[in-house]
């Protein structure tokens, strides 16, 4: 087998067919590694992505597997240098899930040769978040076992006190009809609770859920974003919640570009009550929620249970098989009878003892625009040590 790279957006076009044709094969990938979710993100983030490519034996033989990445380059105040970063190119744009695109037939043979690659070429830390298959990261991590050149991290992601674990993911398996799930897959407690409102909602002559359109998507994202701000401003802080609004914001568009999107917003008359926005995958057949946004000073209860009551019963009725609740283990998640699925957070730092540099050559471009930036910042100690790292890859 061999590694190609892959790192500009007609070489990926290129791939189109192989990438399509292995994802298929491979039941770990899904929509956040499909070609047509990276073509967006690879389009919108010029520069700052490769796919290691590994072909099957060598030129001509069929590609086997995809390792899709992001590439960043990091001054170190304590070092004083330059390091090179690798991420899941996923993360660009919020992906809810990284990993390879990999044919589970060659998997270890394919992701051990992706690992050798990796231990060869310069850089300083490699991170997998959020990856899917921890048994594909244990074929990679066999060619970092060496403490003394590598410290590998398994790292957790507690939120709200340690209370929610973001590394799980419910996920709801659907069965044919909205009725079955209902019966089969909550507590008694939720079942008549979500009956009782459901029937509420279908009897009122104000109450309705709608669907965006092309010509309502980016007022109705607009909407949405701003009950979530509403609600999760007090908490997080005006710039951290407006950061992660932004993000959700160029996510959620990317998707719409491809015609991903699902947003329903529940109304009462003219007033909006609440809104949902998930990612529909119809090769896989799965739905992903991903935000929802409620208005908080209305008195309807249970708005977010009618918002995903009705997803649900639309993904059933529309031929999904999963509904994703993505990260997160809070409780009312579980409530709808969700399983829970784990990924992994796992970090590679090489130690400065590993005689491999920790700065890739082909990001010297990256790493003169920060020196740049820091001479007119008067940042003049840390220019002279950057020109000293650089002088040699470029005299």
């Amino acid at each position: 087998m061999t590694v190609e790279i892959v790192q500009d957006l007609e070489g990926f076009v290129g791939l189109r067919n192989d990438w399509e044709r292995v994802h298929e094969l491979d039941p770990e990938a899904g929509y956040f590694l499909s070609w047509r979710w990276f073509a967006q993100v690879f389009r919108s983030n010029p520069g700052r992505w490769k796919v290691l490519a590994i072909r099957g034996g060598g030129p001509g033989k069929e590609y086997t597997c995809f390792l899709p990445l992001s590439h960043h380059t990091h001054w170190s105040e304590s070092g004083q240098r330059f390091k090179t970063e690798l991420k899941p190119a996923g993360k660009l744009a919020w992906a809810q899930y990284t990993g390879f695109v990999c044919d589970p037939a060659v998997e270890e043979e394919a992701i051990g040769e992706v690992a050798a690659y990796l231990s060869a070429t310069p850089w300083a830390r490699i991170s997998f978040k959020h990856d899917g298959c921890r048994r594909r990261l244990e074929f990679l991590l066999r060619a970092f076992s060496d403490p003394q050149s590598y410290r590998v991290s398994f790292r957790s992601m507690l939120i709200n006190d340690g209370s929610v674990d973001n590394l799980v993911c419910p996920r709801l398996s659907l069965p044919d009809d909205f009725d079955t799930y209902v019966q089969s897959q909550l507590s008694s407690k939720t079942r008549q609770k979500m009956r009782r409102f459901w029937r509420r909602y279908e009897r009122s002559e104000d109450l309705r859920i709608v669907d965006s359109t092309s010509d309502t998507f980016a007022s109705d994202l607009d909407a949405l974003l701003e009950m979530w701000l509403v609600r999760w401003m007090p908490e997080r802080g005006e710039k951290s919640a407006l950061r992660v609004a932004a993000k959700y914001r160029e996510f959620l568009d990317l998707s719409n570009r491809i015609g991903a999107i699902r947003l329903s917003t529940l109304w009462e008359g003219e007033r909006r009550l609440g809104a949902i926005c998930c990612i529909v995958d119809q090769d896989e057949k799965y739905l992903y929620f991903i935000v929802s946004g409620r208005d908080e000073s209305a008195s309807e209860p249970n708005i977010g249970l009618l918002l995903h009551t009705d997803a649900i019963k639309w993904a059933i009725g529309n031929g999904m098989r999963t509904y994703d609740f993505c990260h997160g283990n809070e409780a009312y998640k579980i409530s709808y009878g969700a399983a829970e699925h784990v990924l992994s957070n796992v970090e590679i730092v090489r130690r400065s003892a590993c005689d491999v540099s920790q700065l890739d050559p082909c990001r010297v471009g990256d790493a003169m625009r920060k020196t740049i930036d820091m001479i007119e910042g008067n940042r003049i100690g840390a220019a002279s040590s950057a020109c000293r790292q650089l002088l040699p890859l470029i005299a």
